[in-house]
């Protein structure tokens, strides 16, 4: 009641509840709903979408091999000097009876040393309870700048191994790239 002092006079608990509902499917909703229902100030950056439902779904054991003769799809975005340019790599895989995605981010080294340890931690391999060693998440890249013949070689080392249906990408720094 506090929180909404005119509950049962011109909002109704039904209304509030079927706000509550639509904010707990849509996560985008939350921050529009705490605000305006709850009294509650929400930043809206936390609210895009539930971030502890995309972690649920982290599977750090996807390699490449895993994506072999499925229909690839990737999707690049590359940056200008210091930030993060990544290809997002998707494929259904009826061995794991779901959609996979594996980012593959790169970064240049002189950047990487200014982030904290949450994104340092990305640059290591990581090992496989079967042993094999999957490369890192991030890939660290020679230099204070962006190194854009290692991206494509790497982009063109994947795609000789499971050819991509389509790759998209963003066309503002597309001219740094040409596949």
């Amino acid at each position: 009641v506090k929180a909404n002092p005119n509950i049962r006079v011109s909002v109704s608990e039904e209304f509030l509840e079927k706000q509550r509902r639509a904010a707990i499917a849509r996560p985008q909703k939350m921050a529009i709903y705490q605000t305006k229902h709850l009294n509650m100030w929400a930043n809206a950056a936390e609210a895009y979408f539930d971030i502890l439902a995309w972690q649920a779904c982290e599977n750090t054991e996807i390699g490449f091999e895993d994506f072999e003769g499925l229909p690839l799809y990737g999707g690049l975005d590359l940056a200008l000097q210091r930030d993060f340019c990544a290809l997002a790599l998707w494929a259904y895989s009826p061995s794991f009876a779901r959609y996979i995605l594996k980012p593959v981010l790169w970064i240049p080294e002189g950047t990487l040393e200014l982030r904290d340890e949450s994104v340092r931690k990305w640059s290591d391999p990581v090992e496989r309870n079967d042993g094999v060693v999957l490369p890192a998440a991030i890939r660290v890249t020679d230099g204070d700048s962006i190194d854009y013949e290692q991206i494509e070689e790497d982009i063109v080392g994947i795609h000789e191994r499971t050819p991509f249906d389509a790759l998209a990408f963003d066309n503002r720094f597309a001219g740094m790239l040409v596949l």
